[in-house]
C-alpha cells in the first residue's frame, strides 16, 4: 500500500472548471495496481470518482467545487470481469457495467449514496453470431451495441432504471452501405473489412463526444461515432476514397437515415488518384472532408 496524491483536473464545463486547471488536491491510500472511472452528474452538479484495485471499488462523491461529499466502497467483481465499459445513473442510483473480454458476461455494480447501499448482479448476454460495435453512455443511459455477423442488423442492449440491459434490434438491411472498393455491401462487411487479422475480424469505431477535443490520432480513425446530441447517434464511414457515408440513428424511435457525401475529386494522373487517402470530421452539423495524395491536399 502507498499514499498517492490525486490531482483533479477534469475538463467539466458543467461544473464551471477551467481546462487543465488543478482545482483540488487530496490524499488517498491505494494499491499499486489500480484504475479509476469517472461519472458526471450534470443535474446535481457532482462528480463521482470510482477507484478500483484487485480487491475493492472505492467511490468518492464531489460537489461542484470538488469538495468531498461522501464515499462508498464495494467488493470488486471477479477477475473475469476485466474492465468498466460504461455506466448509467438515475435518481441517485449509479450503475457500473463491468465486462469480460468477449462482453458475453456483464456484471452491474450498483451504488446508492442516499441509502449507503451497494450490490452486484451478473447479466449474461448470449451474443449469438454478434460482434461488439461500441459501448457508450449517452444521457445517463448505457448502450452496448453489437452487429449480427454478415448482416446490416444492429442490436442495442440498453440500461433501464434498475440497471438491467434490454435488447432492441435495428434492421438496416434496406440501407446501401459501401465497402473500401465503393461497392454495395452489408454494414458488417463494410465495418470489418479493414481488420488486421482476416481470421479474427474486429470492429474498431472511435467515439467522439462533446466533452473534450479528440487528439489527431483519434480524429484520423476510419470509423467514428459521434454523441454530441443526446437523442442521436451519428456514425461516419471513410473506408473508401470516393465518399463519406453518414448513418444517423434516432435513440427515441430507432429510425435510421444514411447519406453519402462525395469526397473532392482528383483529376490528376491515375497513379496519384489510386494513392489518395481521405477522411472526415463532424463539427456540429457540418462535415469537414480531406483528401490527400503525395503532391496535393484537398479539403472542404
Amino acid at each position: 500500500m502507498f499514499k498517492k496524491y490525486i490531482l483533479i483536473s477534469f475538463l467539466l464545463n458543467c461544473l464551471n472548471s477551467f481546462s487543465q486547471e488543478i482545482v483540488k488536491e487530496f490524499d488517498l491510500t491505494l494499491e499499486k495496481k489500480r484504475d479509476y472511472f469517472q461519472v458526471i452528474n450534470e443535474t446535481d452538479k457532482e462528480v463521482i470518482l470510482f477507484l478500483n484495485d484487485k480487491e475493492k471499488v472505492s467511490s468518492i462523491r464531489f460537489d461542484e467545487k470538488f469538495n468531498v461529499k461522501d464515499s462508498l466502497s464495494a467488493v470488486r467483481p471477479e477477475k473475469n470481469y476485466k474492465e468498466i465499459v460504461g455506466y448509467s445513473q438515475n435518481d441517485g442510483n449509479y450503475f457500473l457495467y463491468w465486462a469480460s473480454e468477449d462482453r458475453k458476461e456483464i456484471n452491474v455494480q450498483h451504488f446508492n449514496f442516499i441509502n449507503k447501499e451497494t450490490h452486484t448482479a451478473p447479466i449474461n448476454l448470449e451474443l449469438k453470431k454478434e460482434k461488439i460495435v461500441k459501448e457508450l453512455t449517452i444521457n445517463n443511459t448505457f448502450y452496448l451495441i453489437t452487429i449480427v455477423k454478415n448482416t446490416s442488423i444492429l442490436k442495442f442492449y440498453i440500461s433501464d432504471h434498475n440497471g438491467n440491459l434490454n435488447e432492441k434490434t435495428v434492421d438496416l438491411s434496406h440501407l446501401k452501405f459501401k465497402n473500401s472498393s465503393n461497392q454495395t455491401a452489408s454494414l458488417y462487411s463494410a465495418l470489418i473489412e479493414l481488420g488486421v487479422d482476416p481470421f479474427r475480424p474486429t470492429v474498431q469505431i472511435e467515439h467522439i463526444s462533446n466533452g473534450s477535443q479528440p487528439s489527431l490520432a483519434l480524429s484520423s480513425k476510419t470509423f467514428k461515432v459521434y454523441t454530441y446530441k443526446k437523442d442521436e447517434l451519428i456514425f461516419t464511414f471513410d473506408s473508401n476514397r470516393v465518399s463519406t457515408d453518414i448513418l444517423k440513428i434516432n435513440l427515441n424511435d430507432f429510425t435510421a437515415d444514411l447519406k453519402s457525401v462525395k469526397q473532392p475529386e482528383i483529376v490528376q494522373h491515375e497513379y496519384y488518384s489510386n494513392m489518395a487517402k481521405s477522411n472526415s470530421f463532424l463539427i456540429d452539423d457540418k462535415i469537414l472532408q480531406i483528401k490527400t495524395t503525395p503532391d496535393v491536399l484537398f479539403s472542404r
